[in-house]
């Protein structure tokens, strides 16, 4: 080709300019490659959080045998809400028929977009929600006190448009030392949501208190999830409070 010449292996060059040899631009593809893979897990970490710590969603949404004289009860929530839904479900058994979203629910920017989704078209009699653990990641765009609370107000106010009953299910503790959170931000948010929630006469299901007083034997050692015991006794402790919600 007129213009192109090798001087030797490591450049070329075309009408006198160098370029990189073949070594050096695979070289500097994968380091490229790199930045981009890591750009992509600080910038949306929370989904791939999500993939080694939430489990399999089937059957949240779906009930086998739901009894049609039972009230319709909906669970909104991340990672936390689907380690203790199955023992809710088996808590409220004859009772409510329980349901889950269909996903992890993320954060209350995503909540927003998905919220008339996941209500579909049937009557709830019950809907306790979430959103906390993800705002708080080191996400950009998320976790901004600003943000949530507008987010948090007007899933609140999209749901309570269902005339089903509403609970808030306050944010468990972030323990020390945990990956992509900071101790101590649970607390932050907990304060911005009971302002909402108590504006709008909201109950707040509260598992902050309970779980920070077991840290150490319900929870994940630097990790916001939970051990099989402390997502059975948080089950106990959302199923207790539904109950009362039903009288």
């Amino acid at each position: 080709m007129e213009g192109l010449r090798y001087s030797d292996r490591k450049f070329c060059s075309v009408e006198g300019y160098p370029i990189l040899s073949f070594s050096k631009k695979k070289k500097l593809m994968g380091g490229l490659a790199i930045v981009v893979l890591l750009s992509a897990v600080f910038l949306e970490r929370s989904r791939i959080y999500d993939l080694f710590y939430t489990p399999s969603l089937t059957g949240f949404e779906v009930l086998e045998y739901p009894h049609p004289d039972l009230a319709n009860i909906l669970i909104i929530g991340d990672s936390i809400v689907s380690g203790y839904f199955f023992d809710l479900r088996a808590e409220m058994a004859g009772v409510a028929n329980v349901y889950g979203v269909p996903e992890n629910a993320r954060h209350s920017r995503y909540g927003l977009k998905q919220c008339d989704r996941w209500l579909g078209d049937r009557d709830w009699d019950i809907i306790a929600f979430n959103f906390g653990l993800h705002d708080i990641h080191f996400v950009k765009g998320v976790g901004i006190p600003r943000e949530y609370r507008r987010n948090l107000e007007a899933i609140a106010t999209k749901l309570q448009a269902t005339n089903a009953r509403i609970v808030w299910i306050n944010t468990t503790p972030v323990p020390s030392r945990t990956l992509f959170r900071k101790a101590g931000e649970a607390e932050r948010i907990n304060a911005i949501a009971r302002e909402i929630m108590t504006k709008k006469e909201l109950p707040i299901l509260d598992l902050w208190t309970p779980a920070r007083k077991n840290l150490k034997t319900w929870q994940i050692p630097r990790d916001v999830h939970f051990r099989d015991r402390g997502s059975e006794e948080l089950a106990k402790i959302v199923g207790a409070f539904l109950h009362e919600e039903l009288r």
